[in-house]
């Protein structure tokens, strides 16, 4: 309960007041979160039991590998239980085949290191170096070391820390290659190899590798600032154009001019662990909230929403979000119905309330739900952020109001993601479930018509959103950060 008072002894007619007053309290406290909007609660066994179906491969979901198509397969089969009629949308992505660099430390009794180039790496870098280790490469430390960076090899520990001021691989590349340098050499904080895009269209204008062994490279150079690198590629990366599919299904609403509500997810996942966090969570999150709206709006009743939610699970996000790119270019094409409103969900875990990357209007909407489920423990409410680099960035580019969950996360959690320690025994699948419910309560309301939905903005606006985020629209747009 919400009140609190001290223990005593009551009158009787004290006692029926206060249990009418308590039976009223608990009619607005409903015991699932989800019945506040006749939603079935979500089950945490249900989502288990996905996690362990969408992880049940040691090398990931890569677009074309077994554990992707198994993964697609899981999620088709389960989608159409719901009676939802999934479709697959074909696309074509390039699948990255890592090459190898040998790096020798030029410092009596160091081993030769073996590292593997990040996806879309361009150019070679051979011959000897000298080292700069640039600690975590945010923008003020590659702009103060700006004068040090021509011709050497830079070491970041880069990793996907939720810091504000750390930003992101593609981004670090780009800063550096203005700056000169040689190549880019990525260390996990978990002290271990990572993968990851590093270009968005076509390859990096300098290569940029990961490795283990990269931790000691740190403990030398930290000794030794005058450390020179021998460096030898072994075998240059390639692009390999492989079949894929984006899923898709919906629930149809009963007025088409009323728009689209578009549920979102990455399938697909990097080979160095099962892909857990990064995204079988996200999907685990939208096969759940997929069980609950189609419960209350079972198909073959036919629909009790006004707009339609529609439900799409992108191939090739890794892969610089090529499946939802392609999805994009259908839409313009006029061979898919343009959403209304994108709702991306990325590295699901326990929800702490809502990000909005654009589409301002529907805070005060957003402020009430957070309000209505605050036993949910959405403690940060909704925070007005513009975050990239997942798949509601094309839709975002092209105007499209979009908003995803803040989460609370567990102990160094972004941190797993793209590398070996990305497992599904780190996720929580009760977490996921509140998720779920959260997900689901706010997709019903918004396809049940009475919230208006904000209007795509025009370029004009979007450069103006992109500028107050201290970002310039047409770079971001061509260079994808």
């Amino acid at each position: 309960m919400r009140t609190s008072t001290k223990p005593g002894v009551f009158p009787v007619a004290a006692l029926r007041a206060s249990a009418w007053i308590l039976a009223a309290l608990l009619c607005s406290v409903p015991v699932s979160r989800a019945e506040t909007k006749g939603l079935p609660p979500a089950s945490a066994d249900r989502i288990a039991r996905d996690l362990r179906a969408l992880c049940s491969s040691t090398t990931g979901r890569t677009p074309g590998s077994p554990g992707f198509e198994s993964g697609l397969e899981y999620a088709e089969s389960t989608l159409m239980s719901l009676g939802l009629s999934p479709r697959r949308q074909r696309v074509h992505v390039h699948r990255w085949i890592a090459g190898t660099l040998k790096l020798t430390p030029l410092r009596a009794g160091e081993s030769p290191l073996t590292l593997h180039s990040l996806a879309r790496s361009g150019g070679v870098v051979s011959g000897n170096f000298s080292l700069l280790d640039l600690g975590e490469g945010t923008r003020e430390e590659l702009r103060e070391a700006a004068p040090l960076i021509p011709g050497k090899i830079l070491l970041l520990e880069a990793g996907n820390s939720g810091q504000v001021e750390v930003i992101h691989r593609l981004e670090q590349v780009d800063r550096a290659a203005a700056a000169g340098a040689a190549a880019v050499l990525f260390l996990s904080p978990l002290r271990c190899e990572l993968q990851g895009v590093v270009a968005w269209n076509g390859a990096s204008a300098i290569p940029a590798y990961s490795g283990r062994g990269l931790g000691r490279l740190k403990e030398i150079a930290a000794a030794d600032s005058s450390l020179v690198l021998r460096t030898r590629e072994e075998k240059p990366g390639a692009l390999r154009e492989v079949g894929s599919a984006n899923l898709i299904a919906e629930l149809k609403g009963s007025s088409p001019a009323a728009g689209q509500i578009l549920l979102s997810a990455h399938l697909d996942a990097w080979n160095l662990g099962q892909g857990a966090l990064d995204n079988a969570a996200g999907v685990c999150v939208l096969l759940e909230a997929a069980r609950l709206l189609s419960a209350h709006t079972p198909p073959p009743e036919g629909p009790r929403v006004r707009r339609t939610i529609r439900f799409v699970l992108f191939s090739g996000e890794e892969l610089a979000l090529e499946g939802s790119r392609a999805y994009l270019r259908k839409v313009r094409e006029g061979k898919e119905e343009a959403p209304s409103v994108v709702v991306n969900l990325e590295m699901c875990e326990s929800p702490a309330g809502f990000v909005i990357h654009s589409g301002e209007s529907l805070t005060p909407f957003l402020q009430r739900v957070v309000l209505e489920h605050r036993e949910l423990g959405l403690d940060a409410g909704v925070v007005k952020r513009l975050d990239l680099y997942s798949d509601h960035m094309p839709f975002l580019l092209a105007g499209f109001p979009s908003f995803t969950l803040a989460y609370h996360r567990g102990e160094r959690a972004l941190l797993r993601a793209h590398t070996v320690y990305d497992r599904m025994e780190s996720i929580d699948p009760h977490g996921l479930a509140r998720s779920a419910e959260l997900v689901a309560a706010t997709l019903l309301e918004l396809a049940e018509g009475s919230v208006p939905i904000p209007p795509r903005l025009e370029d004009a606006s979007l450069r103006e959103l992109f500028s107050r985020n201290d970002r310039e629209l047409s770079h971001v747009r061509s260079l994808g950060y």
